[in-house]
């Protein structure tokens, strides 16, 4: 059993809003990091958004562990630009 990363930032892609969550679950969903953190930062639902680690953009299917987020680690939430939307 793996152990909860006790300290993990969330901040906005302006590095103006951030949100400290503990004791996280390793195996829960990037997109449930996302999903929460848009809540907890007042952040517009209709725009969709993406989790990045040092550049790294992250894929919202797999666990936290596995997008290779630990202890202290910052998640920058960016929105989303999809090709052909206006």
């Amino acid at each position: 059993m793996n152990k909860n990363i006790s300290s993990l930032d969330v901040v906005d892609w302006n590095q103006i809003s951030k949100v400290t969550f503990q004791d996280v679950a390793p195996e829960s969903l990037v997109s449930e990091l996302v999903a929460e953190s848009l809540l907890k930062l007042d952040l517009p639902r209709n725009t969709p958004y993406g989790a990045v680690v040092d550049g790294r953009s992250l894929n919202g299917n797999e666990s936290l562990a596995s997008a290779g987020i630990g202890e202290n680690s910052e998640v920058m939430l960016t929105p989303r630009v999809v090709a052909g939307q206006v």
